[in-house]
Parts: C-alpha cells; sequence; structure tokens
C-alpha cells in the first residue's frame, strides 16, 4: 500500500524561544478563558501519521533521510506538561491509535498526501474522548 508523509514532527529541544514563547502564550490564554467562563478545557494531541506508523511499515530506499531517520520525539509529553503547567486537561491520542494500527494491521489515517484521520481513526478518537470525559445524566 503506498503511503506519503510529508514532515516530521519536532521535540522539545528541536523547537526554538519564538514556538515555545507562542505555545506559552496559547496556553496561558486558554488558562484564563477558562477560569473567566468557570469552564474545563481539554486539550487533545493528535499524533502525526509518522508518529502512529513508527517502526511499522518498510520505508523505500527513495525516502528523504529525513524521514529514514527521525525518531518520536517528546513532543506529546512536552504539551502534556504545559497542559498540566497551565491547568488544562490533555489528552494525548497516541497510545490509541497506536493500538488499534496494531490490532487491526489497519491505517487510522488517510494513506496518501494527506495527514488526516481516516473514518477507523476518527471513531478511535472519538471512542478514546468518551473514555475521559466524565459521564453525566445517567
Amino acid at each position: 500500500l503506498p503511503l506519503t508523509h510529508q514532515s516530521t514532527p519536532a521535540g522539545r529541544a528541536q523547537l526554538s524561544h519564538t514556538p515555545k514563547r507562542q505555545l506559552d502564550y496559547f496556553f496561558d490564554q486558554n488558562a484564563n478563558f477558562a477560569r473567566a467562563l468557570e469552564v474545563t478545557l481539554w486539550l487533545a494531541y493528535v499524533p502525526s501519521k509518522i508518529r502512529v506508523l513508527h517502526g511499522r511499515v518498510d520505508l523505500s530506499a527513495s525516502s528523504s533521510a529525513r524521514l529514514t531517520s527521525w525518531e518520536p520525539t517528546d513532543l506529546p509529553e512536552f504539551i502534556g506538561g504545559l497542559s498540566e503547567q497551565h491547568g488544562l486537561n490533555f489528552i494525548d491520542l497516541t497510545p490509541a491509535l497506536t493500538r488499534e494500527t496494531d490490532r487491526t494491521n489497519q491505517l487510522v489515517y488517510n494513506s496518501l498526501l494527506d495527514s488526516h484521520l481516516n473514518s477507523r481513526g476518527s471513531l478511535v478518537v472519538g471512542q478514546e474522548l468518551a473514555r475521559h470525559f466524565p459521564r453525566r445524566n445517567q
């Protein structure tokens, strides 16, 4: 099955000062918003296709060195830490999407020129979000 991927996610060490400052601003603004409106905010980390498929596909000889040498970074942990620092709830969807990929041996993302989830991946995300949200009015 042909598979394409355009980029490789950075980790904390690869982020320059500006993106880190922008992320801190984003989290700060959202935390202030949640406090002002007395709501609970959740942030879900949706991993890239390459993170979920890492070690599960054979790359072609023509794949770029950037792609063939990429290893999963600490980006989910970094974003989770920022969420925690600012009092936001965090869900890393990587484990659920990886489990589904391993369980079914099927893609959870569109395979070509697209980084969006397919229907299987969307179902997994919906189920994982539902597992984290408190049930009400039962």
